[in-house]
């Protein structure tokens, strides 16, 4: 298994590839997802995830890419270069798939201006008007079987001919029938007609089979012959003659249309090449949605700023899962993940692998807005044993191989940097010598550019920070025992090892010997670091009480102001009623002063 192999199974590739195929609308594309393809230049990604956007920008106001209806016609198109006559279903696939194509091809030049990256994938998408036309006009869905789905009304020497066989088909049937009824007697042996060879024949007695016409079958039983009457051999010939007339015709109109199918098979094929190519655009904007994931910004500097990146394949399993903040830049190289196991160090260390991997597919990454994943090359992990019964390796000669082999890859003068992800580097042998090489390791990583990330429980790595400004340390957190799966940054974590095997019931006896066994420093530091676990998770069940008492005042203080506010709407409504009373009051007492204003005016004696 070489490097990039190790690595994608490493990562568990095939699980994100499987279900990125399931987004693909069409054979060909949901095959082509499967394939681990990754793109080599920056430009591509950019390209590629221009695409995306745009079908998911499409897609959210109810477009559909209408790519489903092209149908994998490959080898249909192969046969036909090659001068082979194909069926006539087969060549109504083939048109049927033209038709997809140039809808697909048509409806993308409508939207030229929204859809730029996608106009220019579908610009291969050639359909010769000639062949496209002749299919569609050659076949007919009510066709008779005879035919080949050939239209008649295309080809009139097709229709003559079935109406010959049909029309010599019914006097032999009328001729039978007639006979069966008056002409035969008693030598039938019962009142029908059948087929024998192809051939209308009706059942006589064997005694009686002389001089009727021509025996073509005999019963189990023996006492039924099947005969041809004389009256009808000279019409089944005649008909049997029209017949394969028609077939001759039906077989050279099939040939003309596939070698002329064979003519445009090279631009037919770039065709589907094209049609496959927006299919799996459509597929990772279809993953895109499915696992809420992002667009990343993409550079060429050795960046990662992941912000609340969830690991794919934990999500697609429907795990609830802790996302992580994860970077490495020019200035931070190197990444020391520690902590106990189980406490999804690992995890943390494949989301980064798998991002860089995303990126490299331009498969959309499920983190937040914001986050930035360079392009990497190589990507490189060794997580897990590698050990080999058949190449005498051990387990360490096994991951001393791989280092060999990542060491060789990484170059300085590569135009990419690379992403290196080790896994319990060092580990399989002495301790010390394993740390030793494990920093030596990492150390001749970074010198030659590359970014790096490792998982460890080696003191001398977890301290790496602390002497080499190039790395960061990170913990995966530890709350009352248990982990949270959360990193902690600037930070060294505990492996725990004693206190994880008192959780799996080990003779207590045998815990406190194995500490006795620890030299003074050993324990001393791993109590300081235990009791600074212990603070840290107090202070962390502290702020979230914090956290809770912050938002339950909150939500006081927004009932507070929900409660004055209804008061103030009430008052307002109530100032509102008084003031229309009020208005309506003095309207009426205006309208008595006019009405007896009036009455003094009209009359003047009560001056």
């Amino acid at each position: 298994m070489d490097l990039l192999d190790r690595t994608l199974a490493a990562l568990d590739w095939s699980v994100v590839l499987q279900a990125l195929s399931t987004h693909a609308r069409t054979t060909r594309g949901a095959t082509a997802a499967l394939q681990p393809r990754f793109c080599t230049t920056l430009q591509e990604v950019g390209d590629t995830y221009a695409a995306v956007l745009e079908v998911r920008d499409l897609e959210a106001v109810g477009e559909r890419v209408p790519v489903g209806a092209v149908t994998d016609i490959a080898p249909l198109l192969e046969r036909a270069a090659r001068g082979l006559t194909l069926e006539g279903a087969e060549l109504q696939a083939v048109a049927a798939c033209l038709d997809a194509l140039v809808h697909l091809r048509t409806w993308v030049e409508e939207r030229d201006a929204e859809i730029p990256r996608l106009r220019l994938l579908a610009m291969p998408i050639e359909v010769d008007g000639e062949l496209h036309g002749v299919l569609s006009r050659s076949f007919d869905a009510g066709a008779p079987p005879e035919l080949g789905g050939l239209s008649g009304r295309e080809y009139p020497e097709l229709a003559r001919l079935h109406a010959k066989v049909e029309s010599l088909r019914s006097r032999i049937r009328s001729t039978l029938d007639e006979l069966v009824r008056t002409g035969l007697g008693d030598a039938l042996q019962d009142r029908y007609v059948t087929q024998r060879d192809g051939r209308f024949v009706v059942p006589v007695r064997a005694d009686r089979r002389r001089g009727l016409g021509i025996v073509h079958g005999r019963s189990q039983s023996g006492e039924t012959v099947y005969v041809e009457p004389a009256a009808v051999v000279e019409l089944h010939n005649e008909m049997e003659e029209a017949a394969r007339e028609l077939h001759r015709e039906v077989g050279r109109i099939l040939g003309v249309l596939s070698r002329m199918v064979g003519r445009f098979a090279e631009p037919l094929q770039e065709a589907l090449d094209a049609a496959e190519a927006i299919d799996l655009v459509v597929a990772r904007a279809g993953w895109m949605r499915a696992l809420q994931a992002v667009v990343p910004a993409v550079g060429d500097d050795g960046v990662v700023s992941l912000r609340a990146a969830r690991h794919p394949v934990l999500v697609l399993r429907g795990i609830d899962v802790v996302p992580h903040d994860l970077g490495l830049d020019d200035r931070r190289r190197g990444l020391v993940l520690s902590g106990p196991n189980t406490g999804g160090k690992t995890i943390a260390l494949k989301t980064l692998g798998l991002a860089a991997l995303m990126v490299r597919a331009g498969i959309p990454v499920p983190c937040a807005e914001g986050s930035r994943v360079d392009f990497f090359s190589p990507v490189v992990a060794d997580v897990g044993d590698w050990q080999s019964v058949e190449g005498d390796l051990s387990t360490f000669s096994g991951h001393v191989a791989v280092l060999r082999a990542v060491l060789d890859a990484v170059r300085p003068d590569a135009p990419h940097p690379a992403l290196v992800l080790l896994d319990e580097l060092g580990m399989g042998t002495d301790p010390a010598q394993g740390a030793a090489l494990a920093r030596a390791v990492l150390e001749a990583l970074v010198e030659r550019g590359a970014r790096v990330a490792v998982t460890t429980h080696y003191t001398e790595l977890k301290a790496l920070a602390a002497v080499d400004p190039r790395f960061e340390v990170a913990a995966v957190a530890i709350e009352d025992g248990q982990p949270t799966y959360q990193l902690l940054w600037g930070t060294a974590g505990e492996s725990h090892a004693l206190a994880i095997a008192a959780g799996l019931d080990l003779d207590p006896a045998v815990l406190e010997r194995a500490r006795s066994l620890l030299s003074r420093g050993t324990r001393e530091v791993s109590d300081l670091v235990q009791k600074l676990e212990e603070e840290r998770s107090g202070l962390a069940r502290q702020r979230r009480e914090l956290e809770a008492r912050a938002a339950a005042i909150a939500e006081q203080e927004a009932a507070l102001r929900q409660r004055e506010e209804k008061l103030e709407e009430r008052r307002r409504t109530l100032e509102e009623r008084l003031s229309a009373r009020f208005q309506a009051r003095m309207k009426a007492r205006e309208q008595e002063l006019k009405q007896t204003i009036s009455l003094l005016q009209a009359r003047p004696d009560l001056r």
